[in-house]
């Protein structure tokens, strides 16, 4: 049971609290504090996607942009969040590397 709760992303503690309960043949009490956990760590799961998928986004954009010899650009935030992009080969000839510090 430690095994498969540690599986979910529990941590120790919490995975081994839990395991105690079951283990005590108080399943049913394991079953009820188990629920907001998997909710709770799926919806970070969810937000790890998120930042995953802009991650891979990002990448996507910067290796087409390498591919083509474009000026490498990439996202800066501002302090408000907000994105921009910023070229570090801005005024300069991408295609020189003495001209851009790629």
């Amino acid at each position: 049971m430690l095994v498969s709760l540690r599986s979910l992303g529990l941590e120790l503690p919490e995975a081994g609290r839990l395991a105690g309960m079951c283990a005590d043949g108080r399943c049913d009490d394991m079953a009820v504090d188990l629920v907001p956990l998997v909710a709770a760590r799926r919806a970070e799961v969810a937000r790890m996607r998120m930042e995953l998928d802009h991650l891979d986004a990002e990448l996507r954009r910067l290796q087409s942009s390498i591919e083509a010899g474009e000026a490498f650009t990439s996202p800066s935030r501002g302090d408000d969040g907000t994105v921009s992009d910023m070229s570090c080969c801005e005024g300069r000839s991408a295609d020189d590397p003495a001209d851009c510090d790629r």
